[in-house]
């Protein structure tokens, strides 16, 4: 895993805990136990970010549970790996939804396994905190909700390629640059 990768999982993980713990934790399943989901790639081609993510999650959930957690409770995480698959995403946030009983979820770190979970999440009222994944569709698709449950801490691809070309084609003096495209 490139030191790069690691330390931007790191990163953003350590954010979606905040700011998952900020908005979950104020709802009526924060009642129960503490539990923070977590549906990130550890194996397949994402799996450079899902690592760093992991690594990020419980670096934050170790300081935030040593300083008192939750008014006075620790929030234990349990994590799942997506394998980078869309349909392995459904399932396990099915499982953290209904069996683990989270009241927040964290990842995927993949766009194709974050358009599969998502509706899941919305439906059952659970914040999802995206970090990593960056398909415009992600945070697109209930915007216009009622309530909204999906959020997202990275930049999206269209803010990303619009910041890659200027940045480029000003550095290079161009007037024009081309952009090869590549998916996992």
């Amino acid at each position: 895993m490139s030191l790069e990768r690691r330390k931007t999982g790191l990163r953003l993980g350590a954010i979606g805990i905040g700011l998952l713990l900020a908005a979950g934790l104020g709802g009526q399943s924060a009642a129960a136990d503490l539990k923070v989901g977590f549906d990130l790639s550890l194996t397949g081609g994402t799996d450079d970010y899902g690592k760093g993510a992991r690594m990020g999650a419980e670096l934050a959930l170790k300081e935030y549970n040593e300083r008192g957690g939750y008014k006075g409770k620790k929030v234990e995480a349990v994590i799942y790996d997506d394998e980078t698959k869309p349909a392995k995403g459904v399932e396990n946030v099915t499982r953290l939804i209904t069996r683990d009983k989270v009241f927040a979820i964290v990842g995927p770190v993949n766009s194709g396994v974050a358009l599969a979970i998502i509706d899941i999440a919305q439906k059952n009222q659970v914040p999802l905190m995206d970090t990593i994944a960056t398909a415009e569709q992600i945070i697109q698709r209930y915007q216009d909700a009622p309530k909204n449950y999906i959020y997202r801490v990275s930049l999206n691809d269209g803010i990303q390629t619009s910041f890659m070309i200027s940045c480029t084609t000003r550095r290079a003096g161009a007037r024009a640059a081309a952009i090869r495209h590549c998916a996992f």
